[in-house]
């Protein structure tokens, strides 16, 4: 690792620990152990006055102020847009260039992800959106399709209401926007013989008395025949096991089963309290 360098040079650093000690405030710093440093030709540098849009996780928030990119963002102007704003969300953030090198923000557009997958029939389909077991989903310009079943192209958000048909066998990643769901991709597969659903998502609620669990506003009914995966299960998983396994809004859970007698249930066949970063699939 080459550690000749000298105040003002441009370097990029990668560690395989994470930073010690706690964050204070803007301006303050943290010990970090280096696994790689290398010196780059030249640091980023905006005209000041200059109009920029740049894009990455926020960093070192604090106030109405906070990093992106290593550009030190000011946001006062519209104190409103930092409200909720946490460390390591994106965003995207235009604004102008001031003479202090610092980027005074006019708009603050975060990236949402999905939170939350559902798998069933389509119940309806609109020009603007769907739903999908009982869970109405918008569909926006940002919105991604694929279609694993037919194969049609083009598909996208301008045509999918004219593709997409009553009882099609969807796949939806979203999360929740106002009174419903905005979908941030759709995919289309193979209609399997008999009716299935599937959910994943943060268990909202649960009960062990009535052996159901709320994911994504889908209530999951479990029972003696639903084959049960969490920590600590072994080979004897039990329904008691598995709702001492939840901590509702923080368990991320997936039932896959078939969709059950009422608008937005599922009676799972398999239940599982996942591991971070792991998934749920079926291969039918």
């Amino acid at each position: 690792m080459n550690c000749t360098f000298a105040d003002g040079d441009f370097v990029s650093v990668r560690s395989t620990m994470a930073p010690t000690g706690t964050f204070a405030a803007m301006g303050s710093t943290l010990p970090l152990t280096a696994s790689d440093v290398k010196l780059r030709p030249v640091a980023p540098t905006f005209a000041v006055g200059s109009t920029v849009t740049i894009e990455g996780p926020v960093s070192q928030l604090s106030g109405t102020r906070f990093m992106v990119r290593g550009i030190t963002v000011d946001a006062s102007g519209i104190a409103a847009s930092v409200t909720g704003l946490v460390n390591n969300q994106i965003v995207e953030v235009t604004g102008t260039i001031s003479s202090s090198n610092t980027l005074t923000a006019t708009s603050i557009e975060v990236e949402r992800f999905a939170t939350f997958a559902l798998m069933g029939a389509l119940d309806s389909v609109s020009t603007t959106g769907f739903s999908v077991l009982g869970q109405p989903f918008s569909v926006t310009s940002n919105t991604r399709f694929v279609d694993w079943s037919k194969g049609t192209r083009p598909f996208n958000s301008s045509n999918f209401s004219t593709v997409l048909t009553g009882s099609d066998q969807v796949i939806v990643s979203g999360y929740p926007s106002g009174s419903g769901n905005a979908a941030t991709r759709v995919e289309r597969i193979p209609t399997p013989s008999s009716p299935k659903a599937g959910v994943e998502g943060v268990v909202s609620a649960d009960s062990a008395s009535a052996d159901t669990m709320t994911v994504a506003g889908i209530t999951v009914t479990l029972n003696s025949n639903t084959k049960l995966f969490y920590s600590g299960a072994g080979s004897a998983p039990t329904l008691p096991g598995f709702f001492n396994a939840i901590t509702t809004n923080t368990t991320v859970a997936a039932a896959f089963g078939v969709p059950g007698s009422g608008a937005g249930t599922i009676t799972a066949a398999d239940a599982a309290v996942l591991r971070l970063g792991s998934h749920w699939g079926d291969g039918d």
